[in-house]
């Protein structure tokens, strides 16, 4: 989902939501432009700086609200944004302009428990009401100032000597965190509007994926979309203290294999059990596609297809590069390769001619080893 960001100032949360973006924990959302109503604000250098593209449409350049109105959503809809965040945006935005996206698709942070303290000035209401909690809420965007459907919130405590900065360093924490995490539930399709609106129900998450689903996502598409699925599964393995460890995917069961079997090998899953798993295979991220191309290495350690004997070292190389990338991408130390594979394997090889095994490692096993990464094969003890 193409989301578009609305900043006016030094742009804590934008900051937030963009290494959300970067760890892979927005899921299927990224930013595709984040417009400023102020020019010569953080929010813009971080913007930039992270390569968003970046306009700022600034409101005092406009005779009235619905110009401006009219400029920023020009800005969005050249990028083809789906669904809007505001994130610190201090202009409030009428209904012609939440009527532009489909319900439910922007979402503001603001600075307390709501319904309790809204508008611009929360913290000072907040000390001044004595009250022992406050914290953050992620909501609907509504004509009503922050009267929109909560989507989540967090909790924080308000201590006898805070002042309004303290307070308010305290609660951005909080938002730091439930931000991202709403606009990731957002991405993923989960949050169902009820009562015509006013209510917001968060759905579970889909059931985990299986291998062969992953193993789709991950090598299918271009390099890019396959680095933030190995980012996500770096966060996930972060969140849950769990290794990751980088398998040849047809030890999984994944029919890449020039055969086209599968060759399931529930052995390697016993021993990457408790693991995040990364299904790598360089042959599909080459382009080489399912099931690939029978190839042996020759004599000379030129790879060559055995169908037509063509040379195909420069794509091969060029896969094993890029798994090895997804392997840093997703923090894996360690790597279960099969043996023998040409483009894999880890301490012998088979040759092309004579189809004789012989010492050396394959393209892949190659550049894991040299990066420090720990690797064995599927028939070791």
């Amino acid at each position: 989902m193409k989301l578009g960001v609305l900043v006016s100032g030094r742009g804590s949360n934008l900051e937030a939501i963009l290494e959300a973006e970067r760890r892979g924990a927005l899921g299927p959302g990224r930013v595709a432009v984040v417009v400023s109503s102020r020019p010569f604000v953080r929010a813009v250098d971080l913007a930039r700086a992270a390569g968003k593209p970046t306009v700022v449409v600034d409101h005092r350049g406009f005779d009235g609200r619905e110009a401006f109105e009219d400029a920023v959503l020009a800005a969005l809809h050249e990028h083809g944004v789906e669904a809007v965040a505001l994130a610190g945006f201090m202009r409030i935005l009428t209904p012609r302009f939440l009527g532009a996206f489909a319900p439910g698709r922007v979402l503001n942070i603001h600075p307390s428990l709501l319904p309790a303290f809204p508008g611009a000035h929360a913290h000072r209401d907040v000390l001044a009401a004595g009250a022992r909690v406050t914290g953050a809420t992620v909501h609907l965007v509504s004509a009503g100032v922050d009267q929109g459907a909560i989507v989540t919130q967090a909790s924080v405590p308000v201590y006898p000597d805070d002042d309004e900065a303290r307070l308010a360093a305290r609660v951005l924490t909080a938002e730091h965190r439930i931000f991202p995490r709403a606009l990731r539930w957002l991405a993923e399709g989960r949050l169902e509007l009820l009562a015509g609106g006013s209510r917001v129900r968060v759905l579970p998450p889909e059931p985990e994926r299986t291998l062969a689903d992953r193993y789709a996502n991950l090598h299918a598409g271009p390099l890019l979309a396959a680095r933030a699925e190995a980012r996500a599964i770096a966060h996930v393995a972060a969140s849950l203290g769990r290794p990751v460890v980088a398998v040849s995917a047809c030890l999984l069961g994944q029919r890449c294999r020039w055969d086209g079997e599968d060759r399931r090998d529930d052995g390697v899953l016993a021993r990457v059990a408790g693991a995040e798993v990364l299904p790598i295979c360089p042959e599909v991220l080459a382009g080489f596609g399912i099931p690939r191309p029978a190839m042996e290495l020759d004599a000379q350690g030129v790879m060559r297809r055995l169908d037509s004997g063509a040379d195909v070292s420069a794509s091969a190389l060029a896969g094993a590069e890029a798994a090895a990338l997804l392997v840093r991408e997703a923090g894996a130390r360690r790597a279960l390769l099969k043996q023998k594979s040409p483009s894999c394997g880890t301490r012998v090889v088979r040759q092309g001619g004579t189809g004789a095994l012989v010492p050396g490692q394959g393209l892949l096993a190659r550049a894991l080893d040299a990066a420090g990464v720990t690797l064995s094969a599927e028939d070791d003890a």
